[in-house]
């Protein structure tokens, strides 16, 4: 797989969306998984990036409130949205947390258009 092979225009997208809604600044701090297995340019690969800790809390506990509130854990099928998504989502943050790096959005971001563009 070739570094511009990862998913780096969805998550530049995901990254410059939260940045337009004020969600995030370019100097906000986020967690980012690495592919460990391999280098491109002395860097290893950005595989999915998250808020950072006190975020993803939060995100949390507004699933958990909006689970609560509809009185439902159903995953949609389309596997988008709905609280129970949302706590499959956080799950997997869990088990991403000790593979986790942070760094701020505009060194993500340039990391990985830089390697859009090669």
């Amino acid at each position: 797989m070739q570094q511009n092979e990862y998913q780096y225009e969805e998550m530049v997208q995901e990254l410059r969306e939260a940045v337009r809604l004020r969600q995030l600044t370019m100097t906000s701090r986020i967690q980012v998984m690495r592919d460990k297995q391999i280098k491109y340019g002395g860097v290893y690969p950005i595989l999915e990036w998250y808020y950072d800790r006190e975020g993803m809390a939060a995100l949390a506990m507004a699933a958990l409130d909006e689970a609560d509130e509809i009185g439902s854990f159903i995953v949609s099928v389309e596997g988008e949205g709905g609280p129970g998504q949302k706590l499959l989502d956080i799950a997997q943050y869990v088990e991403d947390m000790p593979y986790l790096e942070e760094t701020t959005v505009a060194q993500a971001l340039w990391e990985m258009e830089k390697a859009l563009r090669s």
